[in-house]
């Protein structure tokens, strides 16, 4: 009758040592999937040239040693990648200068890491995002203005036609017609 309503000590150990190996276990688990998941879905984005979600997939991780070359080579192209992410981010704040500064940047970092990237067999990765940026000097004509603009100092020239050939022969056929220009606008030498 003594032992009645008292929990046996022996026994409750028991099974608190049974359920603290259970949690173990369950937390270890988790975390080796999980990252052992992150490493398949960065090798995975990184081979279909997903670049930054591959390195969003690294991101925070403390890599092991068999993993390390997929991130030397994931960083190593994010070190270029992330200059074209800023000239995204500046182009659409409509800071074209600072836009235009990430793009040099880009070209700079490519060429400082690609010794690097032919090391770990990354070249064609490298090459890839320096062509993205490549494409991004020509793609739009306010980047093409903007960088003669630069160029000559503020000294650049314009020629706009609103008319088209027809027009101008009507207009020209007029006797009183004539041709001639606005004038002509220069910037200031710094």
């Amino acid at each position: 009758d003594e032992n009645e309503g008292k929990i046996n000590k022996i026994g409750a150990g028991i099974v608190f040592a049974l359920f603290a190996a259970v949690a173990v276990v369950i937390v270890v688990g988790t975390n080796m999937y999980t990252y052992s998941m992150a490493i398949k879905h960065a090798k995975n984005n990184f081979e279909f040239q997903y670049y930054n979600e591959a390195y969003k997939n690294v991101y925070g991780i403390d890599i092991k040693d068999e993993d390390i070359e997929i991130y030397d080579k994931i960083m190593t192209v994010m070190y270029v990648n992330k200059q074209l992410n800023s000239y995204e981010n500046y182009y659409h704040m409509k800071d074209y200068p600072k836009a235009l500064d990430s793009l040099l940047k880009g070209l700079e970092r490519y060429d400082k890491y690609y010794s690097l990237a032919k090391l770990l067999g990354i070249e064609s990765d490298l090459d890839y995002v320096r062509n993205e940026i490549v494409e991004k000097f020509s793609k739009h004509p306010v980047d093409a203005a903007l960088d003669l603009i630069i160029e000559s100092k503020n000294n650049t020239g314009a020629c706009y036609f609103t008319m088209c050939e027809e027009d101008v022969e009507t207009v020209i056929a007029y006797p009183y017609a004539m041709i001639c220009t606005d004038s002509g606008v220069a910037g200031t030498k710094n």
